[in-house]
């Protein structure tokens, strides 16, 4: 570095360039670092400050420039390790493709492109300089982008989403509209059609697809679109939108699809004839929902050949319109048809003919069963339809590639037309519902003759006596072909007529029977085949029933067999199997050996064994990988007492529990024994949650016991005191709520030198025998609570405490006011306490005691409890730190309230309530009256603020009574008066107005003009000026009648803030919904408030 140093001081940076030395540096440095990390240069020396300054700046100069260097050396490495990826080896035109098969395999996004340009800075160029990835104008994707990237190639415009307003649509079509010469794709669904037409209506050379659809209702105007020259136009689908459909004549469609389309809009059946004629190519065929064609009624046509149609779809249109369809098209390559026709006068089954009879090779039923290799379809007959599926029917079962339905009709004509058995499938026929005639019925099974049968009720009993019946020698047996019979019925015929039909059926009786019928099986509705020998329903089938493999080969195939990882697998396992099966055989002990052509059992065995072995290995491989991982994390570099700590965090940073430490357990080994092997992480000992375990791992260190759930039995309760008990010595903190504390307190007779919180909590019969605490030794108690149990009150006279809580003691429990002052006395350090539900004590009455200084208490809650026990309290206590104040208690009817004086009364420095106003900074305070009570707080509204700070409630006397002891202005804080929900007489309120003088006023309609009128009859001499403080004044009324009131009779100095100077601030008037009156003109001018119902002056005018 020396040398370095010497050879810029002889002048090298003339001819060597500040960049190229500060490279020079860089390996310099780097190969000081290789060489010795701990090699350090001798620190410049500087004389004067100036110097010191100097030297900075080019230190930071030097720093730019090495950070520059090495932000470039970062950047070349990345791009080096880029260029070693194989992916990035790749053509760039190559990787263009696999981007674009990426973008455009799902709906395309300008999200997902710039996903993939992040990646790194070649994908990037390579994204945004290929216009091929920016070929889809989307509404919101930023389209005008991908009209900019995808330069002049063909574009595809979607608008998807029908909640879109006429200005988003406006805005979207001025972006794409003038590149409609580019549009090859239209897929558009939206409400304003007209913004489409201008746009449509001109030469479309390039646009091969267009989807349009129209949202809205079907009055007004049809929504006609007229297109221009569309000569490449291949896909067409329509909704709710008509065209000019003579210039679809002219074109090869390959798929059309129209939807809801009225008789006006729909069209004819000749255009849709000329239509169809157009396109020999056409592959997919969608009309659903159309209303009938004018000239549908008695059309004649030439047949068409669709050579390539797969797919047909025919649904809810026009009877006489399918029909012509049906009977004119002959598609001889279909897979798919679907079609719903219901019939109607003018119709007769006979119009089905040519759909449904199989002698039509190119028939579309036929055409459809053939191609898919049906085997069996599935027939339902009802009193008005005839279903056909390619499954079972069951419920609202989603349609398969053949769904046929005709209703309107009787089935029963419509089911002959599937001819006898020659038809070249098998019909699973369902004529549950069909309410059938018998004469009807016995033609139906000698026509169809059918493989499976399901009936109904009205037709068991039938149909087994016709396939009982013996035929005449020269006659066939009625459905030979028929392998099953489904009694769908819970009324069953007599098991009998069942097993005499089987027997001759199946050929168990001695007569010499004919010859081609198939063996016959019934089944109930639960599927359970019928057993002829027990003559009885089996609910154990050894497999199902042929009808059912048959519907189940239909469409099935398996995605494993064929693929390499199948063959390699099935060779492993075969391989294992052959080499146990070896093993077992050559075994020298007889017990283990097998016979040469092992049984089912063994062979089960073997089976077994081989998967134990595969489990094995693989959970050893995975256990292996596991290690490594968790060897390379870098949390288990750490030593392992910082682990420790640190689960010792994780456990302090919510409520401790077994469950979290059993979770933090099973991470990995390490962190098992860490848990396992240190005692400070068992600290918490909770009923359920084995306390024993912690008990015992805890070793000698001090633990918490906590048991906080009421619902706990008494057992659970002497279980959990026995486990902790021995133990208390080592207690640190015991909280306990119980309805069995007697289990506990045995223990608490010892000493606790531990100890530095105790929180019991019981109830029940508090006039029976009395919970009475006897405590040992506790010298580092620092936190009582106490709840319904009692104690001796003396052993902690002398023990400061820092928080004492004592709640709903009886009367025999309440410790003495001279023994809670002795208490008080001996916690100078005392910052909470809460008295709660405690009755008077005996010597409550008339006490008198010195008063003790808590310089350190800031929480005092003091509710629901005794009158004289409140007095005593008020007394006693001097809290110049307070910071909380909750007191709620009931005065008697026809009590003194003088004695709340010291509480209330602001007459002395230490007194609760101005300690608290004191310390808070209260400018003011919210004062609510009513007939029953006085409310007191530092929040406006005091029954929705659980986090209020100061709550005084007094119940059970008039709050007037009570207000007049908060005594004059004087007080040291303001009041927020609330008289609306009091019925006070006039006279009494401006009296008790001109003691209390507030900052605010809410007054009742009832009010309002006495107040007004006081306020008009105010003095010019300043001391009997009537609530010279007053500012703000709510008034239950509304805006204008607060206009006429402020006319006649409020002050227009203290209205207009003119009386100011003579003592007298501006005075707001506010109306019922909280409006501020403007002493220019009868109005409101509205204005937000805080949350707590403090002021905003700023916003006032």
């Amino acid at each position: 570095m020396e040398a370095f140093v010497t050879d810029i001081s002889n002048g090298l940076a003339e001819d060597i360039g500040v960049s190229t030395i500060a490279e020079s540096a860089v390996d310099a440095v780097i190969d000081a670092l290789r060489s010795d990390m701990n090699s350090t240069g001798e620190s410049a020396k500087s004389s004067t400050l100036l110097d010191v300054d100097r030297e900075m700046d080019v230190l930071v100069v030097a720093r730019e420039l090495f950070s520059s260097i090495l932000a470039r050396r970062i950047a070349a490495l990345r791009r080096q390790h880029n260029a070693m990826l194989p992916i990035n080896k790749l053509p760039a035109e190559l990787l263009a493709s696999i981007i674009s098969i990426s973008v455009h395999s799902q709906t395309w996004s300008i999200a997902a492109l710039w996903n993939l340009a992040s990646i790194c800075s070649r994908w990037w160029h390579i994204i945004i300089t290929t216009p091929s990835l920016w070929t889809t104008a989307r509404m919101f994707k930023q389209p005008q982008l991908a009209l900019r990237k995808s330069k002049g190639l063909p574009i595809t415009v979607r608008v998807q989403y029908w909640n879109h307003s006429e200005g988003e649509m406006k805005q979207f079509m001025e972006i794409v509209g003038p590149q409609s010469h580019r549009w090859q794709f239209v897929f558009i669904q939206t409400t304003f059609t007209d913004l489409l037409s201008s746009h449509l209506g001109r030469p479309l050379h390039q646009l091969e697809g267009l989807s349009l659809g129209y949202h809205g209702g079907w009055g007004g105007s049809s929504r006609q679109v007229a297109l221009g020259a569309i000569p490449k136009l291949r896909h067409l689908r329509l909704t709710r939108i008509t065209l000019d459909w003579r210039m679809l004549t002219q074109i090869s469609l390959e798929t059309l699809s129209l939807r809801n389309l009225r008789q006006a809009h729909a069209p004819k059946l000749q255009e849709l004839y000329q239509i169809l004629a157009s396109s020999p190519r056409l592959t997919s065929l969608t009309l659903f929902e159309l209303e009938e064609a004018v000239d549908a009624d008695g059309f004649q046509g030439e047949p068409l050949f669709l050579t390539r149609l797969r797919t047909m779809e025919i649904s809810r249109i026009g009877e006489q319109t399918a029909i012509g369809l049906t009977n004119l098209l002959r598609a001889e390559n279909l897979h798919g048809l679907t079609m719903l026709v219901k019939m109607q006068g003018s119709s007769k089954p006979s119009d089905f003919q040519a759909l449904l009879r199989p002698s039509q090779r190119s028939g579309l039923l036929s055409s459809a069963i053939r191609n898919q290799a049906w085997k069996v379809v599935y027939a339902k007959i009802g009193p008005e339809s005839l279903e056909l599926s390619d499954k079972v029917i069951v419920g609202r079962a989603a349609p398969g590639p053949l769904s046929l339905r005709i209703s309107g009709a009787s089935g029963y004509p419509l089911l002959l037309y599937l001819g006898g058995h020659d038809r070249g499938y098998d019909i699973d026929l369902d004529i549950t519902d069909s309410r059938l005639r018998r004469e009807d019925f016995d033609q139906v099974l000698r026509l169809i003759d059918p493989l499976v049968l399901r009936v109904g009720s009205d037709h068991v009993y039938p149909t087994m006596m016709a396939l009982s019946t013996l035929p005449p020698p020269s006659q066939k047996w009625i459905c030979p072909h028929l392998g099953e019979v489904h009694l769908m019925s819970t009324s069953l015929p007599d098991r009998n007529t069942i097993v005499d039909t089987l027997q001759v059926r199946n050929g168990l009786v001695e007569t010499v029977l004919p010859e081609g019928r198939s063996r016959l099986s019934v089944y109930n509705a639960a599927g359970e085949v019928f057993v002829t020998e027990t003559a009885s329903f089996s609910p154990k089938t050894a497999s199902p029933s042929p009808a059912l493999q048959t519907f189940a080969m239909n469409n099935s195939s398996s995605l494993l067999e064929g693929t390499s990882a199948f063959a390699i697998a099935e060779s492993a396992v075969d391989a294992v199997i052959h080499a146990l099966h070896s093993e077992a055989v050559n075994s020298s002990r007889p017990s283990a050996k097998l016979t040469a052509l092992p049984t089912i059992d063994q062979k089960m065995d073997v089976v077994v064994a081989a998967q134990g072995i595969f489990s094995n290995i693989l959970a050893q491989r995975m256990a292996a990988v596991r290690r490594q991982q968790n060897a390379m994390l870098p949390i288990n570099k750490l030593p392992t007492e910082l682990i420790a700590r640190i689960i010792w965090g994780l456990l302090h940073s919510k409520t401790w529990s077994i469950s979290t430490l059993s979770s933090l357990a099973s991470v990995c080994s390490r962190w098992w024994r860490i848990i396992i092997s240190t005692p400070s992480l068992w600290m918490t000992a909770r009923m359920f949650q084995r306390p024993d375990l912690v008990v015992q791992k805890s070793k000698a260190l001090s633990f918490m016991v906590y048991a906080q759930d009421w619902h706990h039995s008494e057992d659970d309760m002497r279980r959990f005191a026995e486990i902790v008990g021995p133990h208390a010595c080592r207690w640190h903190s015991l909280s306990i709520r119980t309805r069995f504390i007697k289990h506990i307190l045995p223990y608490l007779d010892d000493s606790l030198p531990r100890l530095e919180r105790l929180s019991l909590a019981t109830y029940g019969d508090m006039e029976g025998p009395t919970n009475r605490l006897t405590l040992g030794a506790t010298p580092n108690l620092r936190r009582l609570e106490l709840s319904g149990i009692g104690m001796k009150w003396s052993s902690i006279a002398r023990i400061p405490l820092e928080s004492l809580s004592l709640t709903y003691l009886h009367r025999s429990h309440v410790p003495e006011m001279q023994q809670l002052r002795q208490i008080l006395a001996s916690s100078p350090r005392l910052r909470s306490l809460a008295l709660r539900g405690l009755e008077d004590p005996v010597d409550a009455e008339g006490f008198s005691a010195e008063a003790v200084a808590l310089k350190s208490l800031c929480v005092l809650d003091i509710s629901n409890i005794g009158n004289h026990i409140l007095v005593g309290i008020a007394k006693m206590l001097q809290a110049e730190t307070l910071l909380s104040l909750i007191a709620t208690f009931t005065i008697r009817p026809g009590s003194d309230v003088s004695h709340l004086a010291n509480l209330l009364r602001p007459s002395s420095e230490d007194s609760p309530l101005l300690s608290v106003v004191r310390n808070r900074r209260l400018n003011s305070v919210y004062v609510k009256i009513s007939g029953k009570s006085f409310k007191l707080s530092d929040r406006k509204f005091l029954d929705d603020t659980p986090r209020a700070r100061l709550a005084v409630e007094v119940r059970g006397v008039a709050g007037y009574e009570i207000l007049l002891l908060l005594g004059s202005p004087d007080r040291g804080y303001d009041i927020d008066l609330d008289t609306t929900e009091y019925e006070l007489e006039g006279e009494e309120l401006i009296r008790a107005l001109r003691i209390i003088d507030p900052l605010a006023l809410r007054i009742g309609r009832q009010h309002v003009m006495s107040v007004a009128k006081a306020l008009s009859n105010d003095l010019a001499v300043p001391e009997t000026w009537f609530c010279p403080n007053l500012q703000h004044l709510h008034l239950s009324v509304g805006s204008c009648i607060i206009g006429e009131i402020a006319e006649d009779f409020l002050p227009k100095d203290r209205l207009e803030g003119t009386g100011a100077a003579a003592g007298r601030p501006r005075l707001l008037v506010y109306d019922s919904n909280g409006g501020v009156h403007s002493p220019k003109a009868v109005s409101v001018k509205h204005r937000g408030r805080t949350s707590d119902g403090t002021y905003d002056h700023q916003n006032v005018e």
